[in-house]
């Protein structure tokens, strides 16, 4: 009984760090993520952590010296839909059998 509770449980654990995921977030390489280079361009190309200028007032000192000029708002809307247009993992809706009947007439006196 015991083995099987803890078999149950590592399942659980598993499905329950699974359901949520978004497919369009990449798995993280903790071990090794790679040279310098390599990480620039990653963290310019998919995602600017950094506060946008034109979304309110400016934050001296907020943004690296390497990052100083933010993405472009076009390529920013462009990376969006790029996101948007990735293959999402779509589980199908089940298919219904659907039994057509004979049609009821109301009983005539």
């Amino acid at each position: 009984m015991n083995q099987l509770a803890s078999k149950l449980g590592v399942l659980a654990l598993l499905l329950g760090t699974a359901v949520g995921c978004n497919p369009s977030v990449r798995t993280p390489r903790l071990y090794n993520p790679g040279p310098a280079g390599y990480q620039r361009y990653q963290a310019d190309h998919y995602y600017d952590p950094y506060p946008l200028p034109d979304a309110g007032p400016e934050i001296v000192g907020g943004r690296p010296r390497d990052f100083q000029a933010p993405r472009p708002e076009v390529e920013r809307a462009r990376q969006y839909t790029y996101e948007r247009q990735q293959k999402q993992f779509v589980v199908p809706a089940p298919q219904a059998n659907y039994i057509q009947s004979q049609p009821t007439y109301a009983p005539v006196q």
